[in-house]
């Protein structure tokens, strides 16, 4: 039974006198508010009478009457039950209101439909359409209707049907939408990409309904992928490779179908420790094939690409090799539509030998006027001993008129190794230098464990040595190798090969000329910048200035644009372009001290100067000297 029921003795309750006794009655009970209590009738009277008699007879039930509980409900829950009640009421007649106030018209967002239909898997290159369908569920009418498209990252718009909004590709102002109108916009396009790369065209229909104050927007997306392509590219190469040993891998594209009209590339993807040797058709500049021509009119079903090349000392055992080929989209996007590669082993060979200049084992930029410091490194980590070894260094360096831009004449190697000098071309000169056991004692038996290592230095001429202007390239070419015997044999081994980019000679130059009329002193600064190999651009010279100091601007020419923030106090000097045939160009400013700091020592931080090299594309940067006081 539950437990808000009365304990009754099993005296008989006369129910028409309500006669309980008082003994009978919860000890618990508290004083209520008096009750209105409704007369009652004779059928009320009947039932009462069986209800009570049910009790006492039913026998089986007695032993749980024996006991009245009667609980008092907390006070604090049923604060909370009373605030609970009281908050669901106004909800409701919020969201009520929300839906059947006039202003509102019944609006639901969900009513209006925006839907795309369009192909989830396309081919590369090939003709898509896309349909987008807009309807008007609502019972208002929707004003502002605006529909915009943002197309996948590789997709190449064809046309549209409506037109889009003037001066867009993308946007349709579709005014007022009527009760149950609907629409749709039809999209032509090609679409390129990696492959299996999921990518996805979404629309946004922002709208206002009638009557109501803000914008809404509806959003529709359609998932799509490319999965096909019309090029295989496919990798032939060793299983194994020993460093130091020529490696040779062949690239083989096929096309299964005509595609023109984009720029199409093969780039080889190659572990650091691998140096090209050869290249068949030979590589640009940056390391690649240029495969189509987006202006070309036919393409060759089947083409072969081969590297040659050398591997050097790394710790890993495993190399992977292998390339890309990259779509260049009219948009300027680039994507890998191809790609292929192979893993090999790398077996460490008899002899450890490694080339480093200046400190690096890779390619590096450099200028003129700067000293190439060069070491040969050779490690016998062979059990056997290696003997009558004889070790060759060439570096292939810009020329002209026969006059490289090495100056060998101040070449520094206490093995004084035999030089000879080759002319390769009329822009090229290769110097090579031979040590053997006359000259290194210790080539004629490198012991097993151990090391022999060669040191010598080489300086770049700079501008009073030679016409830079004359040179006609700019790469310095480095590689070594090693021969000796090896159980009756002759072996060779080669270095890793290092190329050296040799920028254009800027320099800079602060000159400060003071003068002082009563007890105010002026700075009247000249800064200086000269340049002789290659032609500049983007020149940009920057410092602070400090103290409590006027910035004068002078009647003379000035190269280039100067800038003076009067409240950060900076100096920037801007130079589009530089002409190798204008050597020097200058920047004439004046500096007055309104008061002088004593405990002041720099009158104008150092010289920030960052330039691009029009020949390399490489940026030059380099700081010039503070302006004392």
């Amino acid at each position: 039974m539950p437990s808000q029921t009365r304990d009754f003795s099993s005296k008989k309750i006369d129910a028409d006198k309500n006669n309980i006794p008082k003994k009978r009655r919860a000890t618990t009970m508290t004083r209520r508010k008096p009750i209105v209590r409704k007369k009652k009738t004779s059928n009320d009277k009947k039932e009462m009478d069986n209800f009570l008699n049910d009790i006492y007879d039913n026998r089986e039930n007695s032993s749980k009457m024996d006991k009245i509980e009667m609980r008092k409900k907390h006070p604090i829950l049923k604060f909370f039950f009373t605030f609970a009640v009281i908050g669901a009421f106004f909800a409701g007649v919020a969201w009520l209101g929300f839906f059947t106030f006039p202003g509102n018209k019944n609006f639901s967002e969900e009513s209006v439909g925006l839907t795309i239909t369009g192909p989830q898997n396309v081919n590369l290159g090939a003709t898509t359409t896309y349909q987008i369908n807009y309807t008007n569920l609502q019972k208002v009418d929707l004003t502002k209707v605006v529909l915009t498209v943002k197309y996948p990252e590789g997709f190449e718009l064809l046309t549209t049907n409506p037109p889009t909004q003037s001066g867009t590709q993308n946007e349709w102002d579709l005014g007022t939408l009527n009760l149950k109108e609907k629409g749709s916009i039809e999209i032509v396009g090609k679409m390129y990409g990696s492959l299996k790369q999921e990518q996805s065209l979404r629309a946004f229909l922002n709208y206002t309904p009638e009557n109501f104050e803000s914008e809404l927007q509806t959003v529709a997306t359609l998932s799509n992928k490319i999965d096909k392509t019309p090029f295989e590219l496919s990798i032939i190469g060793p299983d194994s490779a020993v460093v130091g040993n020529d490696v040779e891998y062949k690239f083989i594209l096929e096309t299964k179908e005509m595609f023109l009209g984009q720029d199409l590339e093969l780039v080889p993807q190659l572990p650091e420790n691998f140096y090209i040797t050869n290249s068949k058709p030979k590589l640009e500049t940056d390391n690649k094939w240029i495969v189509l021509n987006k202006n070309a009119t036919s393409t060759e079903t089947k083409q072969e690409f081969i590297l040659t090349g050398k591997y050097s000392e790394i710790e890993a055992d495993k190399i992977t090799a292998g390339a890309e080929l990259q779509l260049y989209t009219n948009t300027d996007q680039t994507y890998t539509i191809a790609k292929s590669e192979i893993t090999s082993l790398l077996s460490r060979n008899d002899l450890g030998f490694n080339l480093a200049i200046n400190g690096s084992i890779k390619d590096f930029s450099t200028v003129p006027d700067e000293l190439l410091t060069i070491s040969l490194r050779i490690k016998n980590s062979n059990d056997e001993d290696f003997s009558d070894a004889k070790i060759k260094l060439w570096l292939d360096a810009p020329a002209t008129n026969r006059e490289s831009l090495l100056d060998w004449a101040k070449i520094s190697d206490e093995a004084d190794g035999d030089i000879q000098g080759i002319q390769l071309t009329d822009n090229e000169r290769r110097g090579q230098i031979v040590w053997t056991k006359r000259d290194v004692p210790a080539l004629e038996k490198i012991k097993s464990g151990e090391e022999v290592v060669l040191d010598l230095s080489l300086p770049i001429k700079n501008s009073t040595e030679i016409n830079l202007s004359k040179l006609k390239s700019y790469l310095i070419n480095v590689a070594s190798e090693i021969s000796f015997t090896k159980e009756n044999a002759e072996k060779t081994i080669s270095s890793n090969p290092i190329n050296i980019t040799v920028n254009s000679d800027l320099t800079f130059e602060t000159r400060d000329n003071i003068t002082k009329e009563g007890d105010k002193e002026t700075h009247n600064i000249t800064w200086v910048i000269n340049n002789h190999l290659h032609p500049l651009k983007n020149i940009k010279l920057t410092a602070d200035v400090y103290g409590d100091v006027e910035f004068i601007t002078t009647e003379d020419a000035i190269d280039g644009e100067l800038k003076y923030d009067q409240n950060n106090k900076k100096i920037t000097w801007i130079i589009n372009q530089m002409p190798v045939e204008v050597d020097v160009f200058a920047l004439p400013f004046g500096i007055k001290l309104n008061t002088k700091n004593l405990s002041q020592e720099t009158l104008i931080s150092k010289v920030h100067i960052e330039a691009t090299d029009d020949t390399t594309g490489e940026t030059i940067s380099l700081l010039g000297e503070e302006t004392k006081l």
